[in-house]
């Protein structure tokens, strides 16, 4: 009689769809959202997000293909496995960290920003260190996205007061004003010294 696979061989024997999809999948989710930096409409951006689309749909095909052939173990391993993979990578602080979209970009572009920074005047408005703020296009839903400098590392404090920028421009379609509101969430990235990445937000779900 045949001996059982356990769970483990069935994760090495099938690797392809169990190990390496999951992870070509979150870094082309990396790819995407890196890319859709500089143009959120991006038709390569889209194209990758439908390439992981086609990565799944085969996933699921070979788990329903052994399902057809009676193999169930082989089939809930195949379905299972790359999902809890894919929760995991997306997060995982520690991919976050090797693969950080905004650090990326930043170096890419740092000869730019800092010349930028150089040359701009500080929006400070309590006298301390210089402060500057560099909009950026990304991917924050709801958010007012910028490159930050700042002297005195106030960014880097979450329950600080972010020196009085942490405000979120909104256009009124009705009135056709832009206005300001206080954000109500701030998500900071320190790409750099004395230089971040923050979303200002507002929370659009509630």
């Amino acid at each position: 009689m045949k001996k059982e696979q356990s769970v483990l061989e069935i994760i090495l024997k099938y690797y392809l769809f169990t190990i390496v999809f999951p992870f070509f999948l979150r870094f082309n989710i990396s790819l995407s959202k890196f890319i859709a930096i500089d143009n959120p409409h991006s038709i390569i951006s889209e194209l990758i997000l439908k390439f992981n689309q086609v990565i799944l749909f085969s996933g699921v095909c070979a788990a329903l293909f052994f399902l057809f052939k009676k193999k169930w173990k082989v089939s809930i391993v195949l379905l299972i496995v790359p999902f809890i993979m894919i929760i995991f990578l997306l997060s995982s602080s520690l991919y976050s960290e090797l693969i950080n979209e905004d650090k990326i970009y930043y170096y890419l572009n740092k000869n730019k920003f800092l010349e930028i920074i150089k040359k701009s005047d500080s929006v400070a408005q309590d006298g301390k260190g210089k402060l500057v703020k560099i909009p950026m296009i990304g991917n924050c839903i709801g958010c007012d996205k910028y490159l930050v400098y700042d002297e005195t590392d106030e960014m880097a404090n979450p329950k600080g007061s972010f020196r009085g920028i942490d405000y979120v421009n909104i256009y009124n379609r009705v009135t056709k004003e832009k206005m300001t509101e206080k954000a109500d969430k701030v998500l900071i990235n320190k790409v750099d010294k004395n230089i971040y990445t923050v979303c200002f937000c507002l929370n659009i779900w509630e």
